[in-house]
């Protein structure tokens, strides 16, 4: 199971964040990345599942509005994404993270 940590109301103190992802190196020893946009700073500490070179997180959309971190599996996530190319979504990696990513923007919360 990954680690997800993250601050609302960041003031840019990465080591804040670096810190607390540290502390859930255990969960997630295959990857560790951060994301900091302030007020919000974002660390994901991966536990490869899928798609190992291209499911990094936290991961940005194409235009950079949406920003996901997140564990889990979606089982049917090869069906929604052929939907997701029916509607003229693009996909830059194979696994689920980006349909969740592109599902969020397509459909919305």
């Amino acid at each position: 199971m990954c680690g997800i940590a993250g601050y609302y109301g960041f003031d840019g103190d990465a080591a804040l964040l670096e810190r607390m992802a540290l502390e859930q190196h255990h969960r997630g020893p295959d990857d560790a990345r951060t994301f900091i946009d302030a007020p919000v700073g974002l660390a994901h500490q991966r536990l490869v599942i899928l798609d190992r070179e291209g499911g990094a997180q936290p991961m940005t959309s194409a235009d950079g509005r949406y920003v996901l971190a997140y564990n889990g599996e979606v089982y049917n996530y090869r069906e929604l994404r052929v939907e997701l190319e029916g509607l003229s979504r693009s996909f830059a990696t194979q696994g689920d993270t980006e349909v969740v990513l592109q599902s969020f923007a397509e459909w919305g919360p």
